[in-house]
């Protein structure tokens, strides 16, 4: 199944959150998560998928949480203020990756707007 395309838009300086839900099949049906960690890169335009690595989300770093229980198949992406007002350039692309074992599929994909921040120290 290719990937599904999602545009994202983060606010330079603020606290990003996005929460996705992967469910499969007809009608749809929630996937367990249990055994899966994700991660997604975010990176400047450039040929073959991207330029300069602006930022890295994984379940290791805190940046996607996974829900196994209450709500199968959510997938809970946050960035923190400090990171976003780091975040260079005006675009970027980005692609997300559900893994377990060896098995790696890509969830979804997409461009990136940085929108700027005009409220913020000199």
């Amino acid at each position: 199944m290719p990937a599904g395309k999602l545009e994202l838009y983060i606010e330079k300086g603020a606290t990003w959150q996005h929460t996705l839900y992967w469910q499969v099949g007809e009608p749809p049906v929630p996937v367990d998560l249990t055994g899966y960690t994700a991660r997604m890169k975010i990176r400047a335009p450039g040929a073959n998928g991207g330029g300069t690595l602006l930022l890295e989300l994984t379940t290791e770093n805190g940046r996607i949480a996974l829900t196994t229980d209450a709500e199968p198949g959510r997938i809970d992406l946050q960035i923190s203020a400090a990171d976003t007002e780091a975040l260079v350039g005006a675009t970027g692309v980005y692609d997300l990756e559900m893994v377990t074992g060896v098995e790696v599929t890509r969830l979804v994909q997409g461009g990136v707007t940085l929108s700027p921040e005009a409220t913020r120290d000199p």
